[in-house]
């Protein structure tokens, strides 16, 4: 009888996990994992904790970039503000502040961004990064029309004809 009670109490303690786990509660899947590999030692429950530990600590990690990441965007966003503050047709610190804002998901922001500096002194880069834009937005029309131009200022930028290719094909990732 006392056998049956104890597989019983660790296979709870090991639903019980994996519920924890599937909900992203990692701390007390831990903590489950570890109580049932002490009533079962030979389970390999031990292992799973030690698992779900990595992981816990692999989205810290990665937590802790997309912060550091999103700091220094925002950075770049202000130094740009000052340098447009201070040279009104710095097309390039419009470029750089587009492209913060397109990857921080402000793409209306970067889009007026890109288009300030094409009209300043038009380039491949803004015209790549305008049209990824447009794409993200769902506007391929316009993304492609952009693509094109890049092409048109640059035939030899392998990153504008496969931008236009992509874009054409559908299989652009935005």
């Amino acid at each position: 009888m006392r056998g049956n009670g104890y597989r019983g109490k660790y296979k709870a303690y090991d639903a019980i996990g994996d519920e924890n786990n599937f909900f992203k509660y990692i701390d007390l899947a831990i903590k489950d994992f570890e109580a049932a590999a002490k009533i079962a030692p030979d389970a390999n429950y031990q292992k799973g904790a030690e698992l779900l530990s990595v992981e816990r600590d692999d989205r810290k990690k990665a937590n802790d970039s997309k912060k550091a990441s999103a700091y220094h965007f925002q950075r770049m966003i202000e130094n740009a503000d000052k340098a447009i503050q201070l040279n009104p047709k710095d097309a390039q610190a419009y470029r750089d502040r587009a492209a913060a804002y397109g990857i921080l998901g402000n793409s209306m922001r970067s889009v007026e961004d890109f288009t300030v500096s094409i009209t300043l002194s038009p380039n491949c880069g803004a015209y790549i990064g305008r049209g990824f834009e447009y794409g993200k937005a769902g506007d391929t029309k316009k993304a492609i029309e952009d693509f094109e131009m890049a092409v048109k200022l640059d035939p030899d930028s392998d990153s504008a004809k496969r931008s236009l290719q992509e874009a054409r094909d559908g299989t652009m990732i935005y």
